[in-house]
């Protein structure tokens, strides 16, 4: 069918959907249209991540990217710095952000991954 064996890759999917205070937050600027949940894509944020077995070990994933990953959303939104939340924290990410993890990537393409920029 393919030409050759798709396989499994060695990292984890984290998936991030935005909540309720992340809108709120984005919505807090007249730049634009008024953000919902709705209105935002359903293409959420991926980050590829360590390899995991167990789900239940997102927690420590969560722990290990947290940071970058909420300075990586807010920019994604708003590119002055200035502008985010002055003190952000594990727990505050925790109650802007979904996280979902995928522990079965599959590399479809005989291609290598490079990036994109």
């Amino acid at each position: 069918m393919f030409g050759y064996t798709p396989q499994t890759i060695n990292r984890s999917a984290l998936i991030i959907r935005p909540k309720q205070p992340y809108i709120d937050w984005a919505n807090s600027f007249d730049d634009g249209p008024e953000a919902s949940v709705e209105q935002l894509p359903k293409d959420h944020s991926i980050y590829l991540v360590d390899c995991i077995d167990e789900l239940a070990d997102i927690d420590l994933l969560v722990q290990d990217h947290w940071e970058w990953i909420f300075q990586e959303q807010l920019n994604g939104w708003m590119r002055d710095s200035d502008l985010w939340p002055e003190e952000m924290t594990r727990e505050m990410f925790l109650e802007w952000f979904d996280c979902e993890l995928s522990t079965m990537i599959w590399d479809m393409l005989k291609s290598k991954i490079k990036p994109s920029f």
